[in-house]
């Protein structure tokens, strides 16, 4: 059985630059793995080789283990196109927590970052986000949501749940 998340595997065309974007958005890389040959990786994925290069990132102040697996394909090379709308099916998304997210908007503004919106939008109880593209379009929403609940049933479990209203359909499991 599955006893917890690992990491979040993204494929880019140029590791540098997207490394610099995730840096401008906050995260830190914790581990630079370098080139990577690997026939047992090759045969996994159902590749004919496998050379990449790879890049650990994660929030400094994470209090979970999850970490972003940044991969840039060198044999085969990364291909493929960005996906032309956020409902195409697969992965699509991937949101950060934030306490602020004006400021943090504001803060990555300065920084170069540009936003689908101009202003976070707000959706459900207590939930606004706003969303960004990674370099290589890839992940269209590098999304950020900041939570805040009026009501005082909120779940107490580890990340990704904490903080989210407990509803019938999600109750706490503490």
């Amino acid at each position: 059985m599955i006893d917890d998340f690992q990491h979040v595997c993204i494929t880019c065309r140029d590791l540098e630059r997207s490394v610099h974007f995730y840096e401008r958005l906050g995260l830190k890389v914790i581990k630079r793995i370098g080139e990577v040959k690997e026939e047992g990786i090759a045969q996994a994925l159902q590749l004919p080789r496998c050379h990449n290069t790879v890049v650990y990132l994660a929030p400094p102040q994470a209090t979970s283990k999850m970490f972003i697996d940044l991969v840039q394909w060198l044999e085969p090379p990364s291909t493929g196109e960005a996906y032309p709308t956020l409902n195409h099916v697969g992965i699509n998304r991937l949101a950060f927590r934030v306490s602020d997210i004006d400021a943090t908007t504001a803060a990555l503004r300065e920084k170069g970052i540009t936003f689908l919106s101009q202003e976070p939008q707000s959706f459900g109880q207590g939930i606004r986000s706003i969303v960004t593209t990674d370099p290589d379009d890839m992940v269209k929403a590098a999304r950020l949501c900041e939570c805040s609940f009026n009501s005082s049933k909120v779940c107490r479990r580890p990340l990704p749940f904490c903080g989210t209203p407990l509803t019938e359909s999600l109750p706490c499991i503490n």
